[in-house]
This record gives C-alpha cells, structure tokens and sequence, in this order.
C-alpha cells in the first residue's frame, strides 16, 4: 500500500474548550466567583458575574486555540489515533480475508468449514455440558484465528521478497564490496555507509525467507491438524479426549505466534500503513470500517 497525504479537518477551538486544562480554569473560577459573591453579595448583579466568565473563557480558549505548539500537539494526538486505528484495520479478520488472493481465500475457507462440521459433529455426539463444548468451540475459533493469520503474513513476506530482490543485492554488495579498496578516502566513506544499508536490508531478507518457511510448515500442520480433528469428531465421544486433541492442537501452534511477532518486527505494520502531511490543515474523510 502506497502512503499517501490524508488530511483531516480539526477544531482547535472545540479542542481547547474541552482540554483538561480549560475544564479547571472554568471549575476553579466559578468557585472562586461564587465565594467573592456571597462575601460581596455580588449576585445582586448576576449579569455582571456571567458576563466576567464568559469573557475569561473567550481569551483562554482563544488563546489555547491559537498557540502554535497546542496546535501541533493536538494534530500529532489526532493523527496518533488515527494511524492506530488502521493499524487495527490491517488486524481485523475481515481485511486480512480480503487481502488474501483467491487461492489463499480458498485454503481459509476451507479450513473454516471443516472447523464448523467438527462443531456440528460434536453437538451431535458428545454428551457434555453446553459451557464445556463452548470452552473447546473457542479453542478452535483461536485456531482458525491464527491460521488466518499465518495466511495473511505468509502472502506479505512472500510479496516482500518479491519486492527486495535477494540476488541484485547480492551482486551490489560484491561489486561496492570490489570497489571500495581502490577509492579515495572520501569516495570510500560513502560507499562503506551504502555498502551497511545494503547488508542491513539483505539481512532483512533472509530473516523474512526463513520466517516464510517456518509458516508455510505451520499453515500444513494447522490444516492437517484440523482434517485429522474432523476425522475424530465423526466417533468420538468422550469430552476429556476432545479437550486434550485440541489442547494439544493448540500447543503445537504456540510457536506460531512468535513467528508471527519476529515477522511483526521484521516487516513493520507501519510499511503498509497510511502517512499523513503535518503541514497542511486538514480535511474530513469519511472511512467505511470493516467488520467481522
């Protein structure tokens, strides 16, 4: 996804009203207003009282409006919230389904209706409690989980590598790695600085094509896990052999989280995120938020 210039529109005065700051400006002068009242017996001109706020109000709040580093405060706070949340966009099951091409989108379905026959096998042949079968029905939503998950970042490494070509960095770094000896001082400087980004993002690389292999062996042993539950959930009966089938289903994939957090670390979310210009006033977008 390309970044691109989203503006968004602020009101620094609504901001300013409502900022913590101001909410005890107002508290604190309307307490000390109405002491300086009854020892003065100021009420008797109410007008004038409400007339002294208000105008205090105004300069503040104008004030706190208009101050550059409030402002930037402000916009840096909104911009903050909103890149979080297309952050938990890019999270969200039903971005990550779309995402998928439609050979992907199939394996998940696929995966996903076998989950629900193993359900329907279940109710109809174990006889246990309703908050049992609900325990180990939620296991098994958490697989498909992170079976969707392993999806999903399997086809954003797969791209990466795509993208940062392995062997043209290669090449480069063997051919600056030749030149570099016979430059000048200056020259060389340079070059050595090129020559560790280059490495850095070769690094970067390899570790993404080993993490994509170790989730391509995770995403077979999630499906032959699931099909090899469906086969049981035909015949079994008893809950206590359902709960440790999937338990162990479960612990079998808890390598799989921390894959995909390395992968997290190595590929930021933030690559495919939205940027946002700080300099220009911003305008409204209306989002349509996917939902699951």
């Amino acid at each position: 996804m390309e970044k691109q210039n989203t503006n968004i529109d602020i009101n620094y005065h609504q901001e300013a009203f409502i900022n913590p700051f101001n909410i005890a400006f107002l508290v604190i002068s309307v307490l000390i207003f109405v002491a300086i009242g009854f020892i003065l017996n100021f009420f008797a001109n109410p007008l004038g009282l409400a007339a002294v706020l208000l105008a205090l109000e105004v300069f503040l709040v104008n004030a706190l409006a208009t101050n550059k580093r409030f402002r930037k405060a402000i916009k840096l706070k909104k911009l903050a919230a909103i890149e979080e949340a297309n952050k938990k966009e890019l999270r969200s099951p039903m971005y990550m389904i779309k995402s998928l091409d439609k050979t992907l989108q199939l394996r998940y379905m696929s995966l996903r209706k076998n989950i629900e026959q193993i359900r329907i096998n279940y109710d109809k042949n174990v006889s246990s409690s309703e908050v049992l079968l609900d325990t180990y029905y939620q296991k098994l939503h958490e697989l498909e989980q992170l079976y969707l998950q392993l999806l999903y970042n399997w086809q954003k490494c797969k791209q990466f590598i795509t993208d940062n070509k392995k062997a043209e960095l290669q090449t480069e770094i063997l051919k600056l790695e030749l030149e570099i000896p016979n430059d000048t001082e200056a020259v060389k400087k340079a070059k050595m600085k090129r020559l560790d980004i280059l490495k850095k993002r070769l690094n970067k690389i390899q570790k993404v094509m080993e993490s994509t292999e170790v989730m391509k062996v995770q995403i077979d042993t999630v499906e032959d896990n699931v099909k090899f539950l469906l086969e049981q959930s035909l015949t079994m009966k008893d809950p206590t052999s359902i709960a440790n089938q999937v338990n162990e289903i479960i612990t079998e994939t808890e390598d799989s989280q921390s894959i995909l957090n390395e992968i997290e670390n190595v590929i930021s979310i933030d690559d495919y995120s939205m940027g946002y210009n700080l300099d220009i006033e911003d305008k409204s977008a209306n989002k349509d938020k996917l939902k699951y």
